[in-house]
C-alpha cells in the first residue's frame, strides 16, 4: 500500500471496527477465530510506503497514530501461530497506551528490524535495537 491510511477503532459502547478480520459467523450462527488472517498470512511479504495509521481505544484510552514511511513484513504460518520479520521506519505522531498517564512517545521518528510472533494469542517481540529519534533501546517483550 502507498500514500494511503488505515484506522482501527473500537468505541465506548465496544464495537470494533477490527473484530470483522479477527471472527466471522458460522453457518449455525456461532462466533469463531476467522481463517482469514490464517489464509493472508501463509508465507507473504506486505510493504507500506507513507501510509497514515490510527488506532483508538474509547474503553482502554488507547491511542496510536503513526506514519508508516516504510515497513516491509515477511508473514509466515507456523503451526501453532504465526511469525513476521519486520523492517520499519515510522513518525509516531502518538502513542498512548492510558491517555490520562500520558503518551509515551509524541512526535518521534522510529527505525529497526524485528521479528515477531503471535501464538494462543499472544504476541512476543524478540529484543531488537530500536532507534527513537537516533538514539538506540534494546526493545522486546510480549503482549
Amino acid at each position: 500500500m502507498k500514500d494511503g491510511s488505515i484506522a482501527f477503532f473500537r468505541d465506548e459502547n465496544g464495537y470494533s471496527n477490527l473484530k470483522s478480520f479477527l471472527s466471522e459467523k458460522t453457518d449455525d450462527g456461532e462466533t469463531r477465530k476467522s481463517s482469514f488472517l490464517e489464509v493472508l498470512t501463509d508465507n507473504i511479504s506486505i510493504s507500506f510506503s507513507n501510509v497514515k495509521f490510527e488506532y483508538t481505544d474509547a474503553i482502554k484510552t488507547t491511542s496510536i497514530h503513526a506514519n508508516l514511511e516504510e515497513l516491509t513484513a515477511k508473514l509466515n504460518r507456523k503451526e501453532s501461530g504465526q511469525t513476521a520479520e519486520v523492517d520499519m521506519s515510522l513518525f509516531v505522531e502518538e502513542l498512548a497506551f492510558k491517555k490520562a498517564k500520558g503518551s509515551f512517545i509524541t512526535n518521534s521518528n522510529l527505525a529497526g528490524k524485528l521479528n515477531m510472533g503471535v501464538e494462543d494469542g499472544n504476541i512476543s517481540f524478540e529484543p531488537f535495537p530500536l532507534s527513537i529519534d537516533e538514539q538506540v533501546f534494546l526493545f522486546g517483550g510480549e503482549l
